[in-house]
């Protein structure tokens, strides 16, 4: 199984914006959706074929087409210009970089059929027309083809076909009458210098070192590439109902000027041999792994709770032993790391089922924790998805903390291991980023307040008003009390002089 965030960082971009899109959209329709995706079969590094669909929206119901001859489930062999579905089969339909493969003739066709056969909302991705993309392209085209005596296809079909231009597709969008919107991503600096450099690595064969570099702009650079002003990439939302055209995960990543990417040989060395060196320069900080029973399987909404004390800085692992059955898992589960004392929550990180094995431990890595040492912390982990998930081994034997599952101490605690990291001088970046970490926190932290803050004036002001209101009623109604009584007091002075005058005639008879 491959891990995503070690997936080519080109990829891993479209297919992460196509599940933050198709997270939301699930979010609002509370059901399982089916999904097609057009163009969507790849070759892993040992060419096994591989559905990146079935990895990130797994939850889901999928089924990928595309030209390739291929038997594996979840697959058909389609041309995306005539696809043989009924109309409005699928809820979703998503394409990712596969438009501008599309001679241009063609590319009416092409998203009139990923309309078609959609019900509700379609996603395409493509690299777009920009003199500054066509230029890049070309460069990095040159230097694979001669100054590497390399080849790539993909970029030829690109050079023959031309990149789409957004206007094209806005037009043609526009002339079937589909609700769209549409986001630029993936900055054409920052990719023309990965391109070049996992391109030259592949070709050294530091596979390895690729994926180092993929993993750490995967994980660490995704929301920095999203939208941009201008981008190499953009993304289309089609929505037939218009639930998502101006409501999905671009709309709340504010635009920040992109964080151009520096990437110098050196550093790149630096850091690959700072990685091999680290490696065993990590630590036990605990041995509770005894694992002879299993709790329950975790079920949508399970949460399992487990303390535990760290006797060294730099914790940057946990590692847990898990039963899957030897079932093909599909789903998520959440997993926090809490400060005992504090409450912070100092890691939160999804798990996806489908990288588990069975009687194997999976690790959690995070930037290294400074001040760890003697500090207690609680891990919180919380299934996200429906259907049975995994079991996690424990022990009675185990008695570091305490352990719960949904609320109820159990007997014994997890099977975990936990590893702490012996810095030295090049591990500066590590507690660079953990800074870095910490200043986010501590501004969120503001930011709440300040949104605490806002809300509490709010109410204030809506209750003086209210109270405001309330007076001004109240005065009114004095106003109306006082002109009755001044008018029950003229009544009354008049009967009594009618009264005196009529003693006043008695008294003369």
């Amino acid at each position: 199984m491959i891990d995503k965030f070690t997936m080519p960082f080109d990829q891993y971009q479209r297919y992460e914006i196509c599940k933050r899109i198709i997270s939301d959209f699930k979010e609002k329709k509370q059901r399982r959706l089916k999904i097609l995706d057009v163009g969507g079969h790849f070759k892993t590094k040992e060419g096994v074929d591989w559905l990146p669909a079935v990895e990130f929206f797994g939850e889901n119901d999928i089924l990928v087409v595309d030209t390739t001859q291929a038997s594996i489930e979840n697959y058909e062999v389609s041309d995306g210009r005539d696809l043989p579905f009924e109309d409005n089969s699928f809820d979703v339909v998503v394409s990712n970089d596969v438009l501008e493969h599309v001679p241009p003739q063609g590319r009416y066709a092409f998203i009139k059929e990923l309309t078609r056969v959609s019900k509700e909302v379609i996603i395409i991705n493509f690299p777009y027309y920009t003199a500054k993309k066509a230029l890049a392209e070309k460069i990095l085209y040159e230097y694979i083809v001669n100054s590497s005596n390399g080849e790539n296809r993909m970029l030829e079909e690109h050079l023959i076909n031309g990149l789409p231009r957004v206007q094209d597709v806005i037009d043609e969008l526009n002339e079937l009458s589909m609700p769209h919107s549409f986001y630029y991503s993936g900055d054409a600096d920052n990719w023309l210098k990965l391109m070049a450099v996992n391109y030259e690595l592949s070709r050294i064969g530091q596979a390895n070192l690729q994926e180092i570099i993929d993993e750490y702009v995967n994980k660490y650079h995704f929301l920095a590439e999203m939208n941009l002003d201008e981008g190499y990439r953009v993304t289309f939302v089609i929505d037939k109902n218009e639930y998502m055209v101006k409501n999905n995960f671009f709309e709340c990543v504010e635009k920040e000027k992109v964080n151009k990417l520096s990437l110098p040989t050196e550093a790149v060395l630096s850091y690959f041999t700072m990685k091999k060196e680290n490696e065993n320069r990590s630590v036990f900080n605990s041995n509770h792994y005894d694992s002879d029973k299993v709790l329950s399987r975790m079920t949508f909404q399970d949460t399992i709770r487990q303390t535990f004390g760290c006797q060294s800085p730099n914790l940057f692992r946990l590692s847990f032993l898990v039963a899957t059955y030897k079932e093909n898992l599909q789903g998520e589960l959440k997993l926090s790391l809490l400060d005992s004392s504090t409450a912070e929550c100092v890691l939160e990180t999804i798990i996806d089922y489908s990288t588990l094995r069975d009687n194997e431990w999976f690790n959690v890595d995070f930037t290294p924790l400074m001040h760890s040492q003697d500090k207690e912390y609680v891990i919180e982990m919380k299934q996200l998805s429906t259907g049975l998930g995994p079991s996690l081994y424990c022990s009675e034997n185990n008695r570091y903390g305490v352990s719960q599952f949904n609320g109820e101490d159990t007997n014994g605690n997890l099977a975990m291991k936990t590893y702490c990291r012996k810095t030295n001088a090049a591990e500066h970046y590590f507690l660079i980023d953990q800074k870095n970490n910490d200043l986010k926190r501590e501004n969120s932290r503001i930011r709440q307040k300040e949104h605490e803050y806002k809300e509490e004036i709010l109410r204030l002001r809506t209750e003086s008003d209210k109270k405001e209101n309330e007076l001004r009623i109240l005065s009114n109604q004095l106003d109306d009390s006082r002109e009755k009584l001044e008018l029950m007091s003229a009544k009354y002075s008049d009967s009594i002089r009618k009264y005196n005058d009529l003693i006043k005639i008695l008294k003369e008879i």
